[in-house]
């Protein structure tokens, strides 16, 4: 299983709502190329690890057991214009963050500029 780093932030979307983004994965974050996964639609797997802090199995534990065997997966893409100002408006983002989604999906100035004028005056 192959290792790669993600060079900066991606955008989380559910298969449930592909529309809206969720969350993102910051840069740095390790991913493993899932060869036994081979796809023709444009798309390739990697598995990603988490650790749960309190993740207990007894009655006051965060997760559900599920009899579904299918595997659900999450979708990782690039921030473009229209997904960075959805964030801007809905998600707490660091300096750092915002620079490196600008350097690496290629926002430009006038990208920046449409989002800020766009914004409502709060």
């Amino acid at each position: 299983m192959h290792k790669f780093i993600l060079k900066s932030p991606m955008v989380i979307f559910t298969e449930k709502d592909k529309t809206l983004p969720c969350f993102i994965f910051p840069k740095g974050v390790s991913v493993y190329y899932d060869s036994d996964s081979k796809y023709f639609d444009g798309f390739s797997r990697y598995i990603v690890y988490v650790n749960i802090s309190d993740a207990d199995t007894g009655d006051n534990s965060i997760l559900e057991k599920s009899s579904d065997k299918s595997i659900s997966p999450v979708w990782l893409h690039k921030i473009d214009k229209d997904t960075l100002e959805f964030m801007l408006h809905n998600f707490p983002l660091s300096k750092n963050d915002l620079s490196l989604i600008i350097k690496e999906n290629g926002i430009t100035k006038d990208d920046l500029a449409d989002i800020i004028r766009n914004m409502p005056d709060d």
